[in-house]
């Protein structure tokens, strides 16, 4: 993902790119052309960041929510009023704890997977245990946790058997431009789900593509302008073939590989453009995408 950023900036004439990375992960991306600044590892990085960000224009945090980390980091660069691609404080502290965003979006009338905190009336079927604070499929198990131990860090959900879609969302501070239904490559080994990749754009009958829509429209009236990416993560139950929200990740997440390839269009200069929606030029049918970066361009999404 952090290489399909890369790629995005540099093909954009409008971007001067900053890449401040640990030597690991740096070590392992095509950087030619991009100005690369070093983490060290005997500064911590939230004071190696504000060190640097006076440097550039805007910044785009590629962080998890996992402990804390995004929310740490947002607050640091909102003190030094840095121009920052996320939403905004009070909204990214309730995207980033999957129960806050399950009792505000559920309270707004929007169809959600069912959620619950750990307590002894959760029904037995609801064996899905996630971390309030977690990115992706880390700390996501299959089984009961510890009701009095987990209560305050994990969440509660039903097993739905049925299709993983989602829609990525672009802000640019004026309006949103929604990017196709990806679909979701999940697999569970040993009762923990492991994520292997997507495909762009996801074949979805017109009745799913209806509820997904209404669903997006609804979650853009919640959330208002910014600037940033947001992704939405939808269920499709195989026996009702109806669409849920399961959660809404407010950074940039895996999918951004596939739309990267799907456009030739630079992602990250719409955001910064400030202009108003425009259809982006396709440069692919169809894109497969996985964790490590393979992209394969498909003529079906089938």
């Amino acid at each position: 993902m952090l290489q399909a950023l890369v790629d995005d900036a540099m093909s954009a004439q409008t971007i001067d790119p900053v890449l401040l990375a640990c030597p690991d992960a740096a070590s392992t991306l095509r950087l030619s052309g991009c100005t690369v600044q070093l983490l060290s590892e005997q500064i911590p990085v939230l004071d190696q960041l504000a060190h640097h960000v006076h440097r550039v224009d805007a910044v785009l945090p590629v962080a998890p929510e996992c402990d804390g980390v995004l929310s740490a980091v947002s607050d640091c660069l909102h003190r030094r009023a840095a121009q920052c691609l996320l939403p905004p404080p009070e909204i990214l502290v309730r995207l980033c704890d999957k129960w806050k965003t399950y009792d505000w979006f559920r309270s707004a009338g929007i169809p959600m997977v069912p959620t619950s905190v750990p307590n002894e009336s959760v029904p037995d079927s609801w064996t899905i245990c996630k971390p309030r604070l977690g990115a992706g499929c880390h700390g996501i198990t299959r089984g009961r946790p510890s009701m009095a131990a987990d209560s305050d860090h994990f969440i509660c959900q039903p097993e739905i058997s049925g299709r993983s879609l989602s829609v990525g969302i672009l802000g640019n501070g004026n309006g949103h431009l929604v990017l196709p239904v990806a679909e979701q490559h999940v697999q569970w080994v040993d009762d923990h789900p492991e994520y292997r990749g997507g495909t762009v754009p996801a074949r979805v009958p017109a009745g799913i593509s209806r509820q997904i829509d209404r669903i997006v429209d609804r979650v853009l009236e919640e959330l208002g302008a910014f600037r940033g990416y947001v992704g939405l993560d939808f269920l499709i139950a195989d026996d009702l073939q109806t669409v849920l929200l399961n959660e809404a990740n407010p950074r940039l997440c895996t999918s951004f590989v596939g739309y990267r390839h799907l456009y030739r269009d630079s992602l990250l200069a719409w955001m910064l453009s400030g202009a108003s929606p425009v259809p982006t030029d396709p440069a692919a049918p169809a894109v497969r995408f996985h964790t490590s970066g393979f992209v394969e361009v498909i003529p079906d999404p089938a």
